[in-house]
């Protein structure tokens, strides 16, 4: 159990949502060692669940995590179902989780590769998809399908509001195995769907999929990443 809590607290802390912080020393201090990874899990995908949503920083979600915290250590709760109940408050349901999935952005590329990546690992169905780490950018990198930088007459479905609308969105954003088959030609979606179908990686081959890259297909490919979403961030 030591690795998967080792795993938990370097994401947790990745995030660094200040609220939880309490909460995770308290479990870390008191909890049974033989449930603490399942309670991470929950806190993790808590976690999550409120950066997608924008909703990591209220009041609300301030005394709901020091309350659990003063439970867990008073050891009034030492079963994840007790911790569950507590938090039930700041738990971002399943249907709105999605909702704001389907819409999410990420202007930091780490958050988005963790994402990405444990979307891959809920597709390919492993046992821990929310205890996933990227640490070797230079064997795993972020590809926007739409680039950020374009050069003038490329890309026409995007207009110059498009670009700031759905350049980040995660619908937009992929991952690629660095290396010599990994030279994407940014002036045309043709180009890089070559490179796209070529990777191991199934929300990166599914690009090469569509015939075509725009606003309407940002859109479908992120609402079929929200199926995946819930599993890899189960509460």
């Amino acid at each position: 159990h030591t690795a998967a809590t080792v795993k938990a607290l370097r994401i947790i802390n990745k995030f660094d949502i200040k609220p939880i912080r309490p909460l995770v020393l308290a479990l870390a201090l008191g909890f049974p060692a033989k449930i603490l990874p399942g309670a991470f899990e929950l806190i993790m995908s808590i976690a999550v669940r409120l950066l997608v949503a924008s909703a990591t920083r209220s009041g609300t979600n301030e005394q709901t995590f020091a309350t659990a915290s003063l439970s867990v250590f008073k050891k009034e709760i030492t079963t994840v179902s007790k911790l569950k109940e507590p938090l039930s408050r700041v738990i971002v349901s399943d249907s709105d989780f999605k909702e704001t999935f389907s819409a999410a952005r990420s202007s930091k590329a780490d958050y988005a590769r963790y994402y990405l990546r444990a979307l891959e690992a809920a597709y390919a169905k492993e046992d821990e998809p929310w205890y996933v780490l990227n640490d070797d950018e230079l064997a795993i990198t972020l590809d926007h399908v739409f680039p950020k930088n374009r050069k003038t007459g490329t890309w026409p479905s995007f207009s110059e509001e498009d670009a700031d609308r759905f350049g980040k969105r995660l619908g937009n954003l992929c991952l690629l195995q660095r290396g010599p088959n990994s030279i994407l030609d940014n002036d045309s979606f043709d180009g890089k769907k070559p490179v796209f179908k070529e990777s191991p990686y199934h929300f990166t081959s599914q690009i090469a999929d569509y015939h075509s890259w725009s606003p309407k297909k940002v859109e479908e490919r992120q609402r079929y990443m929200t199926d995946w979403a819930i599993k890899a961030w189960p509460v």
